[in-house]
């Protein structure tokens, strides 16, 4: 379990992570954000990343690979105007892992790229692709 900001959910998300053996995981997140670009424009957003997610290397000190989607559902409010989208984005992660296998501690940073479709657009301040970096701080549960 553990808090990312600034990954692969945009913001921020909180995880749960899976290891399905020493070196695979699958990780599962939430996120929900509430605010707006203006007094005028409120905007409430739920985001789910999924991913699979690979450690290379012996430990403590970790490669981390993966790839997953982000699905998300926005809810925006300009004046008397109101608009609801679902979309669906790539997204990825290279970076680094720090896990002692006696230690219930992780911490991880690497550079965690979105791509949007379609509707994307309209959630994020821009379209298409956009490089990101996160960090992340958590605990494992043996």
């Amino acid at each position: 379990l553990y808090l990312e900001i600034l990954g692969n959910a945009y913001r921020y998300s909180v995880n749960y992570e899976r290891t399905f053996s020493e070196h695979h995981r699958l990780r599962a997140g939430l996120a929900i954000w509430t605010g707006g670009e203006t007094t005028a424009i409120t905007e409430t957003e739920l985001m789910i990343p999924l991913m699979y997610n690979v450690l290379v290397g012996p430990g403590p000190h970790y490669l981390e690979l993966g790839g997953g989607v982000l699905m998300g559902v926005v809810n925006r409010e300009e004046a008397s105007t109101k608009v609801n989208f679902n979309f669906l984005s790539a997204t990825g992660t290279v970076g680094y892992r720090f896990q002692l296998p006696y230690l219930e501690w992780i911490l991880r940073a690497g550079y965690t790229p979105i791509y949007g479709f379609g509707d994307a657009g309209k959630a994020y301040p821009e379209d298409g692709f956009m490089s990101r970096f996160g960090i992340s701080i958590g605990r494992a549960f043996n």
